[in-house]
């Protein structure tokens, strides 16, 4: 069972996937610009402590799931969680492992 039919929304399985992708996507393309100015161990753990506490937030709401105001802070959090993971620590990793390696192994 999907969290989305857990909190009773009735929609084809597609569209919350595509809608993460993009949200995944928007901020990855932050974080490109956000790593210019800020280091990366302050993005990675800003990141991960938004991921820590969405998650938190989540795992509550599906304890509480009869009560309408956690059907839409659900979906909220999961969002954040989702933009957190897509501007940091989705992205940095990545990141490194191309300067990491030497030219000849990139080839």
């Amino acid at each position: 069972m999907s969290i989305a039919a857990k909190f009773g929304f009735s929609v084809d399985p597609y569209t919350p996937a595509i809608a993460l992708g993009l949200v995944r996507t928007f901020f990855g393309i932050i974080a490109t610009v956000a790593l210019r100015k800020a280091k990366r161990r302050t993005l990675l753990t800003i990141t991960a402590l938004i991921m820590t506490a969405a998650a938190f937030g989540i795992g509550l709401l599906l304890m509480l799931a009869e009560e309408k105001v956690a059907k839409f802070g659900s979906v909220a959090l999961l969002v954040i969680f989702t933009g957190a993971f897509g501007g940091g620590v989705g992205v940095i990793p990545w990141l490194l492992c191309g300067e990491l390696c030497p030219i000849k192994v990139k080839i």
